[in-house]
């Protein structure tokens, strides 16, 4: 019996498909799903210039994948291996196709609003819960990378220097590139108010800031507490900032004060340690800063926020603000 050539097209097209159909029964019967039987959240990053190989290669060596050949076998047939996207993707599935799905889409564009007051670690969960950066990332990332600084900063982490604000972020895009973005407008708004200031000035004037800001509220408030605190530092007199003594205790959240935390002796308690916390211990708004920079004179040394109103209660003397106290606060 002959066989023409048109038959031999024919034959030939169904044992291409019919391997194409095999091959896509062994991905999805079996390469398709995950080796392990749990699987917790795994950040991965996709860099600039990497191709379905190096993903590959990365993916199996960080045991997200059990096979590289199916990963990349899978991304060739799908098309997906032409539009992989730069980021750092949260990834809570071991399937090859889920991954490539998450790593081949366009990242999402959100708006985020940092609210004056806002700790570091509050803002890193904040932006963590949005899918921009990984959980705990911009708390430990290194200033010195963010500011192009080669020699050590005095400082170890960015809290302070994040202006309140809605900001565009775009999701995967991991944090030290967030923090670009976040001192860079940080330089946009205060390049005016911190001209001729040095900066250790700054720092200092972001340190004080943040304590305005936890602990008053109405701008001449916040002028007359900046000079209160200046004039105790300026005596060595211990500042005895409760907000500090909570970040301390707390770890930069929100928490309810206990007797114990005024005790325990950590650097951010201004109770027992005289001078500045080490660091920042929110992000200041606009008006705290100029406050900082701004402080108003008076005879006032002590003072308090009543509960019940919110008002800021003065006193010259100590007498007088443990009566106060007493009144308002029941200590």
């Amino acid at each position: 019996m002959r066989i023409d050539k048109r038959q031999w097209s024919w034959y030939g097209a169904l044992g291409v498909l019919g391997c194409i159909v095999l091959l896509l029964s062994f991905f999805s019967g079996f390469l398709l799903y995950p080796s392990h039987t749990s699987f917790q959240i795994h950040s991965f990053e996709v860099k600039e210039g990497d191709d379905i190989f190096s993903v590959a290669k990365r993916l199996y060596e960080e045991d997200v994948i059990k096979s590289r050949v199916s990963f990349i076998g899978y991304g060739l047939l799908s098309g997906g291996y032409s539009s992989l996207h730069p980021g750092t993707y949260q990834l809570a599935s071991t399937r090859i196709q889920d991954i490539l799905s998450l790593i081949t889409s366009p990242p999402q564009e959100k708006n985020v609003t940092i609210l004056p007051g806002m700790s570091l670690v509050m803002i890193d969960e904040l932006l963590a819960s949005e899918g921009i950066i990984e959980k705990g990332s911009l708390v430990s990332l290194d200033p010195g990378s963010v500011f192009g600084l080669e020699e050590n900063v005095p400082f170890e982490t960015l809290e302070g220097f994040i202006v309140p604000d809605t900001y565009r972020f775009y999701t995967g895009r991991g944090a030290e590139v967030v923090a670009r973005i976040l001192v860079g407008h940080f330089w946009e708004v205060y390049e005016d108010l911190f001209e001729g200031h040095s900066f250790d000035e700054i720092y200092e004037a972001l340190i004080v800031a943040s304590l305005l800001e936890k602990e008053v509220v109405t701008q001449k408030d916040k002028e007359i507490v900046a000079g209160i605190i200046y004039k105790r530092y300026a005596v060595g007199m211990a500042l005895q900032i409760d907000a500090s003594v909570l970040y301390g205790a707390c770890g930069g959240y929100s928490c309810t004060p206990v007797r114990s935390m005024f005790q325990e002796d950590t650097p951010y308690n201004t109770y027992t340690r005289k001078g500045f916390p080490p660091t920042p211990i929110a992000s200041p708004s606009l008006s705290s800063v100029r406050a900082a920079l701004s402080p108003r004179s008076t005879s006032y040394w002590y003072y308090l926020s009543r509960p019940d109103t919110g008002e800021t209660v003065f006193s010259d003397t100590l007498d007088e603000h443990t009566y106060y106290r007493s009144v308002y606060l029941g200590l």
